[in-house]
C-alpha cells in the first residue's frame, strides 16, 4: 500500500515552504493542520465552479521538484483567482482575503484527493493546497 494522503501533503509542504533542513518533518514548534472535507459545501454554479474547472486544468503545471506532488500555495491560488476575477470585470484579491481561504476549503470539500495544510509558526500562517491524486 502507498503512502497516506496526509503524509503525502506534508512532505509537499515540507518541500514548498522550505521550512526544515529534514526533507521529512517540519520545526519544532509548527502547527500544522490538514483540512480534507470541510463544513464548506462547495458552489456547484458561478464563480467557484469556473474557478474549480481552471485550477482543475492547470494542476499538473504545479507539481514539485522535490515532492513531486501538485501543490499550489494561498498565493499561487490567489493567482488563479485574480485571472478570473480580471476575465470577468472584477477587482483582484489580496492574499489575505478570507474568500481566498475559504475557496481553498471548497476545492477540498468538492475533490477527497486535496488536502489543504495549514502551518502556523513563528513566521506566520502559510496554506498549501495539495492535490494527492496528481504525482510523477
Amino acid at each position: 500500500m502507498g503512502k497516506k494522503l496526509d503524509d503525502i501533503a506534508k512532505d509537499a509542504a515540507v518541500a514548498y515552504f522550505g521550512l526544515s533542513s529534514s526533507e521529512n518533518s517540519f520545526p519544532k514548534g509548527t502547527e500544522v493542520t490538514y483540512h480534507k472535507k470541510v463544513d464548506i459545501e462547495p458552489d456547484t454554479s458561478g464563480f467557484f465552479t469556473d474557478l474549480k474547472e481552471r485550477i482543475d486544468k492547470i494542476w499538473t503545471e504545479n507539481i514539485g521538484n522535490m515532492s513531486r506532488v501538485a501543490r499550489m500555495s494561498d498565493v499561487d491560488f490567489t493567482h488563479y483567482v485574480n485571472q478570473l476575477r480580471t476575465d470577468r470585470g472584477a477587482k483582484p484579491l489580496n492574499t489575505d482575503s478570507n474568500l481566498i481561504e475559504m475557496w481553498m476549503k471548497m476545492m477540498t470539500s468538492a475533490d477527497r484527493k486535496l488536502i489543504l495544510v495549514e502551518i502556523k509558526s513563528s513566521e506566520g500562517r502559510k496554506l498549501l493546497l495539495v492535490n494527492t491524486g496528481i504525482r510523477m
